[in-house]
């Protein structure tokens, strides 16, 4: 059966558009992760940091709800796994 939770291969719509406008090409390499948790950490703050540059108080509480939804971990496994 067809999740209907599910978007484009990954958990939600979030964790699609999270990957593909912030993280997708970022680059890993000059880092040295293994674990995926340290990864996903690493990506919450870069995406906290990114999110802090947003002026308008409504429009970063509108973002950061949004990238509430993202599965960063899942993410970070995604970038893992590509290296």
């Amino acid at each position: 059966m067809l999740d209907a939770k599910r978007y484009n291969g990954w958990t939600n719509y979030a964790t699609w558009r999270v990957n593909l406008e912030m993280f997708d090409g970022y680059p890993i390499d000059h880092f040295d992760f293994e674990d995926p948790k340290d990864l996903e950490d690493h990506l919450r703050e870069e995406l906290d940091n990114l999110l802090d540059c947003i002026n308008d108080d409504v429009l970063r509480g509108w973002a950061r709800a949004f990238a509430e939804d993202a599965n960063l971990l899942e993410i970070a496994e995604h970038m893992l796994s590509e290296e």
